[in-house]
C-alpha cells in the first residue's frame, strides 16, 4: 500500500495509524503493561514532541529506562518514525487532529443518523441530513473567515 500511495498520490504523505501502534505496543514491549513511566515516554514520542531533537531525547530515555535496546519491534518502529511520530510531521497542517479522531467523529455522527432497524432508505435520508448539517457548518466557518483577520492560536502556525 505504501508503494502505491507514493506512486499515485505523489503530493500526499502516508502516515501510520498511531491508534494501531498503541494497541500493538503492549504485546510487543512487555514492560509497557506494568511500567507507566516507560509507556508514558512512548506516548510522548508518538504525539507530544515538538521537534525531532525532543523526540530523540524521550526515545533514548524510554529505551534506557525500560532496558529496551534489544527490542526488535522498537528498532523497526524507530526506523520508520517519520511515518508515525508527529515530531517528524510539523511541516504538514493537520491542526493536531489524528486520523483516529476524524474517524471517531464521523462514526459518532453516523450513529445518530439511523438505527439498526432502519431501512436502507431511512439510512440514506439520515445520511443526507447529516451531510447537510456538515456542509452548513463549513459554510458558516467559511463566512466567518471572510469577515476579518484570523488570530493564529495553533502552536506552529505560520502566516505566509
Amino acid at each position: 500500500m505504501a508503494v502505491a500511495i507514493e506512486r499515485v498520490l505523489t503530493t500526499s504523505r502516508h502516515r501510520l495509524c498511531q491508534w494501531n501502534i498503541s494497541k500493538k505496543a503492549p504485546s510487543k514491549v512487555y514492560c509497557f503493561n506494568h511500567d507507566k513511566g516507560v509507556r508514558g515516554l512512548f506516548h510522548q514520542c508518538m504525539s507530544k514532541c515538538d521537534c525531532e531533537y525532543e523526540f530523540d531525547h524521550y526515545w533514548n530515555e524510554m529505551m534506557l529506562k525500560g532496558s529496551l535496546h534489544d527490542n526488535r519491534w522498537l528498532q523497526d518502529l524507530y526506523a520508520i518514525r517519520k511515518k508515525w511520530s508527529t515530531a517528524y510531521n510539523k511541516d504538514v497542517l493537520d491542526l493536531g487532529i489524528l486520523s483516529t479522531q476524524r474517524s471517531e467523529s464521523a462514526n459518532h455522527g453516523l450513529h445518530g443518523c439511523s438505527k439498526a432497524t432502519s431501512s436502507i432508505v431511512e439510512c440514506f435520508i439520515g445520511l443526507e441530513k447529516l451531510i447537510s448539517t456538515w456542509r452548513r457548518a463549513e459554510f458558516d466557518e467559511d463566512f466567518k473567515c471572510t469577515q476579518g483577520s484570523v488570530d493564529l492560536k495553533y502552536k506552529g502556525s505560520r502566516r505566509s
